[in-house]
């Protein structure tokens, strides 16, 4: 059993059932950027923003699931990235919804994000 979608199923519901909603980061649509190194059934998703850059590891998935990135889970955020650790959610809601919109043909897939991924569905 995989307890990272299990908890990220769990929590979803949590924040659905008391009306929270993920952090919007307007500036994030205006500053941020993508860039994508495709390497057979994988590569490297860059994000930059503002002078900080990191990049993801990603791999193209089987009948369902289009593609799963590696993301660095809350503990490893600030080190990695750069970012405040209170960014993370609004910054990996960007991403999942850049690549779908960049990398997919009907821009309709759906996405879930766990501590440690972003599973991105057809």
């Amino acid at each position: 059993m995989n307890w990272g979608f299990l908890g990220a199923a769990l929590a979803r519901a949590v924040s659905a059932a008391a009306g929270t909603k993920y952090p919007e980061l307007p500036e994030l649509s205006r500053n941020s950027a993508l860039t994508y190194a495709e390497e057979g059934r994988g590569g490297r998703i860059f994000y930059s923003r503002e002078g900080k850059q990191f990049s993801m590891y990603f791999e193209f998935g089987g009948p369902s699931t289009v593609a799963l990135i590696w993301i660095p889970n809350k503990s490893e955020w600030v080190a990695q990235t750069g970012l405040p650790l209170l960014q993370r959610d609004a910054v990996l809601h960007f991403i999942a919804r850049q690549v779908i919109a960049d990398k997919t043909s009907t821009r309709q897939n759906r996405y879930e994000i766990s501590d440690d991924c972003i599973t991105i569905f057809d």
